[in-house]
């Protein structure tokens, strides 16, 4: 870890708000797992603690039993939508993570909890077995010479294991979903 900034994992199903904080433990690697064919998400969230311009995410490839090129990866930035009348029954009002920005640099400030969402799609031809790789968050406007400020550069380890069964390309379970509208005082009609 950095005293410039403080970096964890989360899962794809949790939602980061930005109140989270970060986990007493230390993990040395991101562990995923994907079928051939499936694409698997998670989340690395950020800290830093000063303002840094032009963060972005790069992926590196991947070595195992064959190679994953970092192609493979996509990322995104985690923002936030206010709600104000929250109605699920667990549902928390204020500040809430919802959209996914597009994957360009931007600025993050100093203290502000900075979720990022990346998804690795595994290839259907990738052979099964541990793949080892990483993604790299950098600054690309930071200034190797000054005092410390901004973001230094964190790699972030993560272990694939690809399964040895391929995802069907046309899905064989079918599935319906409801789509009803909400009475704007929120009770069912």
């Amino acid at each position: 870890g950095s005293d410039a900034v403080a970096v964890w994992y989360e899962s794809a199903l949790k939602k980061v708000y930005r109140d989270s904080k970060a986990p007493e433990a230390e993990i040395p690697a991101v562990e995923i797992a994907a079928a051939r064919g499936e694409s698997e998400a998670f989340q690395v969230v950020l800290v830093p603690r000063s303002d840094a311009s032009g963060v972005r995410v790069c992926w590196q490839d991947f070595l195992g039993p064959g190679i994953l090129r970092g192609e493979q990866g996509r990322w995104a930035w985690v923002d936030y939508v206010n709600v104000t009348h929250p109605r699920a029954p667990l549902a928390r009002g204020g500040w809430t993570p919802d959209p996914l920005l597009p994957a360009e640099a931007r600025d993050v400030k100093g203290g502000q909890v900075c979720p990022i969402w990346l998804t690795l799609n595994v290839p259907r031809d990738a052979r099964p077995g541990l793949y080892r790789g990483a993604v790299q968050i950098e600054s690309i406007n930071r200034d190797p010479f000054s005092s410390g400020a901004g973001l230094p550069t964190v790699r972030i380890p993560i272990h694939l294991r690809v399964r040895a069964f391929e995802l069907p390309a046309e899905p064989t379970l079918t599935t319906m979903a409801r789509i009803t509208r909400c009475p704007a005082d929120g009770r069912d009609a």
